[in-house]
């Protein structure tokens, strides 16, 4: 059996922080990258606070960022994500990390990404 450690972040470490609207609420999904330059958390807040609804995404990125911090490709979960008819993200979580995925492409068009592998 192969064991796989979990990557660990600095304590300090910079974020991006992206605004979006799904499900009628406001959101803002944050993420950060490991050492290494791929992503490794996930965090996600709306405009109601303590809400059913809030800690329901919370803790299923939560699931998400440990996945990443184990070697998991984002690309991976996006995929594993369910969609809409006509392709968009079908939930919240899979909306959030949609937007991490542009926002890594945008920053680096030429490598399809910083932090991004193709899946195989």
């Amino acid at each position: 059996m192969t064991i796989v450690l979990r990557q660990r972040f600095a304590n300090r470490r910079e974020s991006t922080s992206l605004p979006f609207d799904a499900e009628g609420v406001h959101w803002v999904v944050s993420y950060s990258c490991l050492p290494d330059g791929k992503v490794g958390e996930l965090f996600i807040a709306c405009n109601k606070p303590g809400s059913k609804i809030e800690a329901n995404i919370r803790d299923a990125v939560i699931g998400v960022s440990i996945g990443l911090q184990y070697g998991m490709p984002l690309e991976i979960v996006h995929a594993a994500m369910n969609a809409d008819e006509d392709g968009s993200p079908a939930s919240v979580v899979g909306r959030a990390i949609a937007l991490v995925i542009d926002d890594l492409r945008r920053q680096a068009p030429d490598q399809n990404g910083p932090t991004l592998q193709a899946a195989e």
